[in-house]
């Protein structure tokens, strides 16, 4: 098996956690909307382009951070997409609450904190127990974009998402300044300074 591979403990919500879960406002009729998550939409630069560009999806931004989602919402009450419904919560959190089964069809993890520390391995999305709830709200055929600007994680994450959840690994692509416009405040950040960024995309089988 694979180094980086390995197998997570079921989810368990831990109802002490002290982030508000709830939306700002409805969630979309996921039965007749094809409906896309963001999860760490941080200040809402991806979210609120997306949003605008792709008028017949309805996203959902998740951000657990207090003055980052203030930033997003500040932004979002200004532009007031009706296909963008911002949430300041721990997704992992409100995920398990709230999305049925076969929601979702395109899953956004961009520029995620690392946790590099060994301690911190299942802080990292692809380790986290909470994406036994996440893939169960992804659609069969779903898609997923997993950022980073370390080889290190992307190659981890590949491994984990494909080996250790049974995802269709579709491509590891980099990405340099000049390529495409920024996804996120942090890709443009990294680019301007000469790092290679790289682009994960993976597949829900069926």
């Amino acid at each position: 098996m694979n180094d980086f591979v390995r197998p997570v403990r079921p989810f368990a919500a831990n109802s002490g956690v002290r982030v508000p879960i709830g939306t700002t406002g409805a969630l979309p009729d996921f039965a007749k909307k094809a409906v896309d998550l963001e999860l760490g939409c941080g200040t809402g630069m991806f979210a609120l382009g997306y949003a605008q560009q792709h008028v017949a999806r309805h996203l959902i931004a998740i951000e657990q951070t207090v003055n980052k989602f203030r930033t997003f919402e500040r932004a979002f009450q200004k532009q007031q997409l009706p296909n963008l419904t911002p949430v300041h919560a721990d997704g992992s959190l409100w995920v398990d609450r709230y999305l049925p089964a076969a929601s979702i069809e395109r899953l956004f993890i961009l520029y995620p904190n690392p946790y590099p520390k060994k301690k911190q391995l299942n802080l990292r999305w692809h380790y986290m127990p909470a994406m036994h709830s996440i893939l169960r709200a992804l659609k069969p055929g779903g898609e997923i974009l997993f950022c980073t600007n370390l080889k290190w994680l992307v190659d981890e994450a590949a491994a984990q998402f494909s080996g250790g959840w049974g995802l269709d690994l579709t491509s590891v692509e980099e990405v340099r300044l000049g390529a495409r416009s920024s996804l996120t405040l942090f890709e443009k950040k990294y680019l301007e300074r000469g790092e290679i960024c790289f682009d994960l995309k993976l597949r829900l089988p069926g």
